[in-house]
């Protein structure tokens, strides 16, 4: 046989000491001031929704905080490795605009060279327009290049470090979310 549990404490009207309320009582005995107070059956049960309500309110709130505890060391590892990604990304985007950049100036100076070469000196008519076609072929190519590597796609790294970006965004929202639950 289980110990006796009350449904619910009151308070007394006289002191307001807690007064426990046994299941069927029809009335309760102040154990403090002696004070008898006629129990309404509905108080101890609302009382009692209340009670849970509130606990379901606690077991919630803490879920809530242990959840945000056990994502923080994953999160802030994921935007490390993101924030590293990124710097990685920007590194070889760096390397290709540099590449890109001796590309297109070795195209220019090859057109440069071929044009000053059959401007200035005299040489086969169909060696001077060979250079010369050599000349405007590499122009064409540079800008062609320069069009289709450089300028229309900011580089081949952009969409991946757009991308990077906003998941590294997202990442540092929950992070401030998780940190937000854990201190309230």
């Amino acid at each position: 046989m289980q110990p006796f549990q009350p449904l619910a404490d009151a308070r007394c009207s006289a002191c307001g000491a807690a007064v426990p309320i046994p299941p069927g009582a029809k009335s309760v005995h102040c154990t403090y001031c002696g004070n008898v107070q006629v129990v309404n059956p509905s108080i101890p049960i609302a009382h009692q929704v209340d009670q849970i309500g509130q606990a379901v309110a606690n077991v919630d709130r803490y879920a809530q905080r242990v959840a945000a505890e056990l994502a923080i060391p994953r999160l802030t590892a994921e935007r490390n490795h993101l924030a590293h990604q990124i710097q990685s990304l920007m590194a070889q985007n760096a390397t290709a605009a540099y590449h890109n950049q001796l590309i297109i100036g070795f195209a220019i100076g090859i057109s440069g060279l071929f044009l000053s070469t059959v401007v200035s000196t005299k040489v086969h008519p169909l060696l001077g327009g060979l250079l010369l076609l050599i000349a405007v072929a590499s122009t064409i190519g540079g800008v062609v290049f320069y069009r289709n590597n450089v300028r229309r796609t900011g580089g081949k790294y952009a969409p991946h470090l757009a991308a990077a970006h906003q998941q590294l965004q997202r990442v540092e929202l929950q992070l401030s979310d998780a940190y937000r639950r854990v201190s309230s």
